[in-house]
């Protein structure tokens, strides 16, 4: 899972702004094009390409995975 750097340059006007977040997801990773590239399951509502260069792409770390909940 990977978080998207949102850029004014990649995105229509309006879903970037000073005050808007500046990145987007969790979002899963489809396929792996090249070393610098990734193909990422992004709804159709960004109406942008769904690769992204690796400079645009963050980790997501689940918070169950360092934190995990005691038994229940």
């Amino acid at each position: 899972m990977m978080w998207i750097k949102l850029r004014k340059e990649r995105f229509p006007p309006g879903a970037f702004g000073k005050l808007k977040p500046k990145a987007d997801g969790p979002f899963r990773i489809v396929k792996r094009i090249n070393d610098n590239a990734y193909e990422i399951d992004l709804p159709g509502v960004y109406n942008v390409s769904a690769v992204f260069n690796v400079a645009d792409l963050t980790p997501h770390y689940d918070v169950e995975e360092f934190f995990p909940t005691s038994g229940e």
